[in-house]
Parts: C-alpha cells; structure tokens; sequence
C-alpha cells in the first residue's frame, strides 16, 4: 500500500488600506444624504478604521470619584454610513474612548458627524476633532454640544500594558463646573488612554467618572 501527498503553502494575499483624503471640516449634509451601508473595505489614516480591526481597554468606572468596578471592554467598528454627495465612508463605534461616535479619519485629523441641535435631525454637521499639528503645544475653541470648552493638545509619549508609545496626541477638553475629556492617541494605531471627568448634579467640582487604557489591539 502506497501513500503519497502533496503540499502546497497558501499565503493569503494582504489587503491593501484605502488612503483617506478626503477634509469634510465645516460640511453639512442633509439626512436624505446619510444612509447605512454595509462597507467592507480598509481605511488608513491617522486612526485605521475596518470592521476586522478591534482594541482591548481595561474600564475603570468611578461614580462620581469613587471607584465602582472594573472590567474588559473592546472597541470595534461595525457599523459604516456614507455620506452621498461626497461618497465619504464613516465608521460608527461600539462604544466611546475620547473618538467621535461616527468617525472619518484622513491622514492627518479625525473628523465626527452630528445632528445639528434643534434641527429634528435633518441636518448632520462635520467637525474636525483630533488632528495632527506642528507646534509644540496648542489652545483651541472647542465645546460639549452646546457647552462651550477650551481644548489643549500637545506632543507626548505614553506607556500601557499594550507598549510604549511615542510621539502620542494629547487632547483635552475642559469646560469648568461641566465635564473634562482626556485622549491619548497614537497616529497609526488609535487612543492608548481616555479619562473622562463630569461634575455631579448640583455640584461645580468635575470628578473622574471614567479611566480607559489600552491593554492589545489588532489591526489587520
């Protein structure tokens, strides 16, 4: 009795990232212009962005500055949308870390995607939110919906259980008596840390309500 077999290696071709170019910034589109898809593709650009892409953050919950518990939490993004005057792909997270709840990213600044207030939601506004920049550090106008904060952004580096990272993105948004984000993001990789502090009921003192730090990831 004779056996024979043969071998052949399989090496699954990489899917190539999609360069995102597009600067949607101050755009506004109607809502007959925003409609579900079912996108499949990879973007590139200061956050990569595919459904097959997910991060792992460690969730430390505070009620009002007392910690409460922790847990695993994981970040993906599953649901996309377009925008059809400009055939624009946006990404809609699971769950929020500092980013927009519906994000597109070029190479150089992330932008989110809104109803405009008081508008029954018809119209969508697009607003650059977290970008590259060349200074040293910076001040900026920003706000919560309709409270209006004062951001700061500068260059650092920063370690967690899922390495260390240089040359990282800080963000914050600091509205007094009102709420306080922090965001740590790597270009390339995405947010390595998110604190987030909102003042209680009836008090002006903002207290941690939220620590999330990155602990794996996987970007195909």
């Amino acid at each position: 009795m004779c056996f024979s077999a043969c071998r052949k290696d399989v090496i699954a071709p990489v899917e190539a990232c999609v360069v995102q170019t597009g600067n949607p910034d101050h755009q506004s589109y109607s809502s007959n212009d925003f409609f579900n898809i079912n996108y499949k593709g990879k973007h590139c650009g200061l956050m990569p962005l595919s459904s097959k892409h997910y991060w792992v953050y460690l969730d430390s919950i505070f009620d009002n500055g007392s910690f409460v518990s922790v847990k695993y939490d994981t970040l993906r993004f599953s649901k996309t949308y377009k925008t059809n005057t400009d055939g624009l792909i946006w990404w809609e997270a699971n769950k929020f870390v500092g980013l927009p709840s519906k994000c597109y990213a070029n190479d150089s600044s992330i932008f989110g995607l809104d109803y405009r207030l008081f508008t029954s939601n018809t119209i969508l506004d697009a607003r650059r939110e977290i970008y590259q920049f060349s200074q040293d550090s910076l001040r900026y106008l920003t706000s919560f919906a309709d409270e209006a904060a004062i951001g700061k952004a500068l260059h650092t580096s920063f370690a967690t259980p899922a390495g260390t990272f240089t040359n990282c993105l800080f963000f914050e948004k600091f509205a007094p008596m009102y709420r306080k984000d922090q965001v740590w993001l790597q270009p390339g990789l995405g947010v390595v840390k998110y604190i987030r502090g909102e003042a209680p009921m009836g008090s002006p003192t903002i207290q941690t309500q939220q620590i999330s730090t990155l602990v794996s990831f996987n970007i195909q």
